[in-house]
């Protein structure tokens, strides 16, 4: 997995773009039935058809969703190039849900946590864009799992294996809780790209924002 920041939000829709020179309908994003959710997909299928993007938009609400989008949108679909997960996908491992051919990129932009530490461990085509919260355990877990064992001795592979287990036992103690607002964060990424002033895409933010605080998920501070 590759951890990213928001500030680093118009090199992901970049990489998005280039993706879909080829043409047809290079973006599936799955979507999550919450507001904020909701809110979070008008900024960006605002931001997609400004560049002419094609994409499809499926609403997911259980793993049985995930499966069977993999096995009518994801296998065999040659066009695909990008899927965007919006408030959903980064409590789990994504490797157990799809079949990911070399090219395809998956996009998690997701305020549930925490993420699956297991996606950071296997690796893959997996972009997760984080609000920093978690960082400092998530880089622990990456330097640790980032040593190759060839070049260690017997005793030296115990312990970076301890190492392994105790902070992944760490982020894995962690109670659930929410990030940052999904709508917050892409519209961060339509003012990085210059496009925040397209469609009121100021209010979804403050919506989805919203959204969050009415439920309490987020503080109000």
């Amino acid at each position: 997995m590759v951890l990213t920041r928001i500030d680093r939000f118009e090199e992901v829709y970049n990489l998005i773009k280039e993706d879909a020179l080829g043409g047809g309908t290079s973006v599936l994003i799955l979507i999550a039935t919450d507001c904020d959710a909701l809110c979070a997909s008008k900024i960006l299928t605002s931001l997609l058809e400004s560049d002419n993007i094609g994409f499809t938009i499926q609403p997911v609400s259980c793993h049985e969703d995930l499966t069977s989008a993999d096995e009518k949108l994801i296998q065999g679909n040659d066009e695909l190039k990008s899927i965007i997960m919006i408030n959903c996908g980064g409590t789990l491992r994504l490797l157990d849900f799809f079949t990911l051919r070399d090219g395809v990129v998956v996009y998690v932009m997701d305020s549930h946590r925490p993420y699956s530490a297991q996606n950071i461990l296997d690796g893959g085509f997996i972009v997760v864009v984080d609000d920093g919260e978690d960082a400092d355990i998530i880089d622990r877990l990456k330097l640790v799992d980032d040593i190759d064992e060839d070049d260690l001795t017997e005793a030296e592979r115990r312990r970076k294996r301890k190492r392994e287990e105790e902070a992944l036992k760490e982020y894995n103690n962690k109670t659930t809780y929410f990030g940052m607002s999904v709508a917050s964060a892409l519209y961060n990424m339509a003012v990085q790209i210059g496009k925040e002033s397209f469609d009121n895409l100021l209010w979804y933010a403050v919506l989805g924002l919203t959204d969050q605080q009415v439920h309490e998920r987020i503080s109000t501070e």
